[in-house]
Order: C-alpha cells, then sequence, then structure tokens
C-alpha cells in the first residue's frame, strides 16, 4: 500500500477531513466548538475558503487508493494573525449573535493554550491521521 501526500483541494471530502481533526483532541475541540457537529459545520464552509485557517490552501492530505487517510493544516507564522482575522470575519453572517460571542472569547483565550507563532516560523495547528495508517 503506498500513501500519496497532495495539496489540498476545495474538492476533498470535508466531512472525512473534519472527522480525522476532530479525532486529534477531543477535549480541545469540545471546548472550541462544543459538538462535532458545530465543528463540521465551520470547517466544511471554511475549507473551501482561501483566507481562513482551516482552508484546503494551508492543507495537505495523505491518500492512499483515492481514500483521505490522514490531513496536516499549518501556515507561515507572518501569516497567522491574517488567517486567524480572516476565520472570525465571516463568524457574524453565519452564526448567531451567541454563538459569534462564545466563539470570540474561546479563541481569546487560545494564545494561552498554544504558543504564538513567531514571524519566521511554520506553524502546524493540525496533524491528523487515521489510526489504521498510523506508525
Amino acid at each position: 500500500m503506498s500513501v500519496e501526500v497532495a495539496r489540498g483541494k476545495p474538492a476533498h471530502d470535508t466531512h472525512r477531513l473534519a472527522d480525522l481533526i476532530w479525532t486529534v483532541d477531543d477535549c480541545l475541540m469540545r471546548f472550541l466548538y462544543q459538538t462535532p457537529e458545530n465543528w463540521h459545520q465551520k470547517f466544511c464552509r471554511d475549507w473551501i475558503r482561501r483566507d481562513v485557517i482551516d482552508s484546503y490552501s494551508n492543507s495537505f492530505v495523505a491518500l492512499a487508493d483515492g481514500e483521505i487517510v490522514g490531513v496536516l493544516t499549518g501556515f507561515k507564522g507572518a501569516d497567522s494573525d491574517r488567517l486567524f482575522e480572516g476565520t472570525m470575519s465571516h463568524w457574524p453572517f453565519e452564526e448567531s449573535k451567541e454563538e459569534v460571542d462564545r466563539l470570540r472569547y474561546v479563541f481569546s483565550k487560545f494564545d494561552r493554550l498554544f504558543p504564538a507563532p513567531t514571524e519566521n516560523s511554520f506553524y502546524v495547528l493540525n496533524l491528523a491521521v487515521d489510526s489504521s495508517y498510523q506508525n
């Protein structure tokens, strides 16, 4: 069996990708998004955009026989603020006011959970591999 690594594409199966990313840290994902359904909804909308954190343009996928078995999302440290702002700029148009307020609060704690990306770094946000392809 061979695994191919390819750049993310808008047409990749967003539900499969969202499921893989959720498995990395269920506790963190529940803190950020509350439910897998909320995460799926936000991820599927963002994947096809270029100006956001969880975009196909910031991602690589691992494919085995055409099936997605892994995903990496990341970005240059210098792009961090722009991408986070791009992600948050869509919320008022797609979420209730209560959800926007909750997301803004939760993401305001992000820097306490993770170190801020430095200017000359590459920041890996998500790295997920199907358990049957690990090792």
